[in-house]
């Protein structure tokens, strides 16, 4: 593995944000810097390392690493390795406006192990859809993105208002057609005998386990 530290490339840093199996190899992602993949089973195994596109810095220097699924995740869909970045400005050398925000959805070619961009969603352009307007999503930055095991064009998040906003949504964004699809308030198992305060839809800030989304 490289070490590049001016764009967030550090060996000694690593951290282990999801481990998964492609096309017969272990994977292990860090979500500030890239994929390790090895084939475990072979006779001499070797590592090999894959950057993530798009990659400044490993932290925002403000809130340290903070919580990368928040902004970015990987999953393996219809045979092919995605790469979701939701980019806000937050890890990159100079700031970016929230409306200026974008997601971009990238798969992975092999054997060149090469990533090649597939979608581009501006922030602002999701708010502008008639859709969203009608609806009562907040205009913030989409959290914890999940592909979708049926449509990898299409992508689930949850967004809030405000970090002391308890009410949380879950959306769903057709990625190719760049509009939202549906959405519907985010509900928990969270038990609240006699609480002063109603948080059936707040959200922990917890990435969601990967399945069938319905």
């Amino acid at each position: 593995m490289p070490a590049e530290l001016g764009v967030g490339l550090d060996p000694l840093c690593w951290e282990g944000d999801a481990v998964f199996a492609f096309r017969g190899l272990v994977c292990w992602a860090d979500y500030h810097q890239g994929i390790l993949f090895c084939d475990v089973a072979a006779d001499h195994p070797e590592l090999r390392f894959v950057r993530f596109p798009g990659i400044e810095t490993r932290d925002d220097f403000s809130n340290g690493r903070g919580v990368p699924e928040e902004y970015r995740t990987v999953a393996v869909s219809h045979g092919r390795l995605w790469f979701v970045d939701v980019d806000d400005g937050r890890f990159r050398t100079s700031s970016t406006f929230p409306a200026t925000c974008t997601v971009t959805t990238w798969t992975l070619r092999t054997p060149e192990l090469e990533w090649v961009k597939e979608h581009t969603l501006c922030l602002s352009d999701l708010w502008a859809h008639w859709k969203y307007r009608r609806s009562p999503l907040p205009r913030c930055v989409p959290r914890f993105p999940i592909v979708d095991m049926q449509e990898a064009d299409v992508l689930h998040f949850v967004v809030r208002e405000s970090f002391t906003d308890t009410m949380h949504w879950t959306i769903t964004v057709d990625m190719k057609n760049r509009c939202p699809m549906a959405y519907a308030p985010y509900q928990n198992d969270i038990e609240q005998p006699q609480a002063d305060v109603d948080v059936s839809n707040m959200f922990g800030d917890i990435p969601l386990v990967c399945c069938k989304y319905t």
